[in-house]
C-alpha cells in the first residue's frame, strides 16, 4: 500500500498544471494518501491551494541558500537525500 508521494517539479509552468490532474487522479485512487509537492515559488502562486496537497515552496533565486533552506526543512530533511521507495518517475541522477 501506498501511503505518501512526493512530487518535486520546480518549474516548468505547463508541466507543473498538467501535474495537477495526476495529482486528483491520484487523490481518487488512493484514498489517504499523503502528497507532498517540492514547488517553485511562481508555481506555486499559480496552483494557489490544492486540498488535500502539502506544498513546500523552493525559492530557485536563491541559489545554494534555497537548496540548504529547502534540505534542512525538517519536513522533507534527509528523506529527499536519502529515499528508499518501490518507484521512481522522471530522470534519474545520484543523489547527494
Amino acid at each position: 500500500m501506498i501511503n505518501s508521494i512526493c512530487i518535486l517539479r520546480l518549474s516548468a509552468i505547463g508541466d507543473v498544471t498538467h501535474v495537477i490532474p495526476v495529482v486528483l487522479s491520484l487523490q481518487e485512487q488512493l484514498p489517504g494518501v499523503k502528497i507532498t509537492w517540492i514547488i517553485g515559488k511562481l508555481e506555486a502562486r499559480l496552483i494557489g491551494d490544492l486540498p488535500g496537497v502539502e506544498f513546500i515552496v523552493f525559492d530557485k533565486k536563491a541559489g545554494r541558500k534555497g537548496y540548504l533552506d529547502c534540505a534542512g526543512n525538517s519536513r522533507i530533511g534527509s528523506s529527499t537525500r536519502c529515499c528508499t521507495c518501490r518507484w521512481r518517475s522522471g530522470p534519474t541522477w545520484p543523489l547527494p
